[in-house]
């Protein structure tokens, strides 16, 4: 296959995702896992209160010091601790929530109606295998993301800049890499190695569309990312009540970035399935 084919799959997978909007059912999964988040931000911005205050102020201590109990400053570390809760959600429901939509998409991108009592039942029996990849991409991710540019630092000379873009570009490509477990795993029946080889392979042989699948969704949501870590600014110039707002519409407008990402990638993989 060429690489104006390998093109022309990309943007077709996008074209069609962007079609299937009008089904519904398709972002349901994603609004499951928003209501969760939304139900964990609420208990954050809460965590003073019964029943948070025994599980989470201790965490918050622990992870951010004193100072973090205290109002205003709780909202200055309000985006990172939500982010950790929030990929412990990703590794208990996500890879679940993951699993059915991409069940959801293949059916849809099959010429069939999606429906989602059969999404769960053919997920529900994968959720070992989805657990274990999710583990093994969340570990190397968090390594190249954090633990890469500590390393870095300590030694060589480089910008934290440089070494953020750097690290994020890490984390995409192995995003990319794992990116057609899922639909090989859910769709396929592959089994663990198998879907592992898969993904790798498929990613060796469209580098370029796999890293651009990821990257594009993950880019829409940077810009977010990065007004949320400015929190000592925000509370400094606004409302700290505003951290709180930033955060709902960060979980709002992933539902649409996710739609976006697992349909592109199912829509790819399926594509390059039937032409080659």
């Amino acid at each position: 296959m060429g690489a104006l084919e390998k093109l022309n799959l990309f943007f077709w997978a996008w074209v069609q995702t962007a079609r299937s909007v009008k089904t519904l059912k398709l972002f349901v999964p994603f609004l499951i896992y928003a209501i969760l988040q939304g139900g964990i931000l609420i208990g954050l911005i809460h965590f003073a209160y019964p029943p948070f205050s025994s599980i989470l102020p201790p965490l918050y201590r622990r992870f951010f010091g004193p100072m973090a109990l205290h109002y205003p400053q709780c909202m200055v570390f309000l985006p990172d601790m939500f982010h950790r809760v929030d990929i412990l959600l990703s590794g208990i429901i996500g890879i679940g929530v993951i699993g059915m939509a991409t069940q959801l998409f293949a059916t849809r991108f099959n010429g069939e109606s999606p429906q989602l009592k059969e999404g769960i039942r053919k997920v529900l029996p994968l959720y070992g295998v989805l657990f274990i990849i999710w583990i093994l991409e969340t570990a190397l991710v968090l390594g190249f993301v954090q633990g890469f540019p500590r390393l870095l630092a300590v030694s060589t000379p480089l910008e934290g800049k440089f070494l953020r873009t750097l690290s994020t570009l890490l984390g995409i490509i192995v995003g990319a890499a794992f990116a057609y477990t899922s639909v090989l795993v859910v769709w396929e029946k592959k089994g663990l190695l198998r879907a592992l080889r898969g993904s790798f392979s498929l990613f060796a042989q469209n580098p370029f569309s796999s890293f651009s699948l990821v990257a594009v969704p993950i880019g829409l949501r940077l810009p977010l990312d990065w007004v949320l870590s400015k929190g000592g600014f925000l509370i400094s110039r606004f409302t700290p009540e505003l951290i709180c707002w930033l955060l709902a519409f960060y979980i709002g407008f992933s539902i649409l970035t996710n739609y976006f990402l697992i349909g592109s990638i199912t829509g790819f993989y399926l594509l390059v399935k039937e032409e080659s």
